[in-house]
């Protein structure tokens, strides 16, 4: 550790539960990788760790899976296509209004 890693420390806000899941998560960025330098540098994905901490994981596809979405009643669509949204997928709609698949808006299929 060096005197500016040090110093980095100051910079962010550090409780029992940011550390306890700095040093239990299973996310590559911080398993066996402890270091003052680490956790400043990846902080705000640790913040999200500490968010997810708990929450129980969503049974739907990260990603768009027309397969997957033929299996869903009404009800369990609606949440697939929330889930998607809050992951930062964007609908693309048919001309009738219909979502044909989700895409992140930086892959859009223009």
């Amino acid at each position: 550790m060096t005197l500016k890693d040090s110093g980095k420390i100051k910079l962010v806000k550090l409780d029992e539960q940011i550390l306890t899941v700095y040093f239990t998560c299973n996310n590559n960025l911080f398993k066996g990788k402890y270091s003052i330098h680490n956790l400043v540098n990846f902080y705000n994905e640790l913040l999200v760790e500490v968010k997810n901490a708990g929450k129980p994981k969503s049974p739907h596809p990260d990603h768009w899976s027309q397969p997957y979405y033929n299996t869903l009643s009404p009800a369990k669509a609606t949440e697939y296509f929330a889930y998607l949204r809050s992951l930062g997928f964007v609908a693309k709609k048919d001309t009738s209004h219909n979502i044909i698949e989700f895409y992140k808006p930086d892959q859009s299929k223009n």
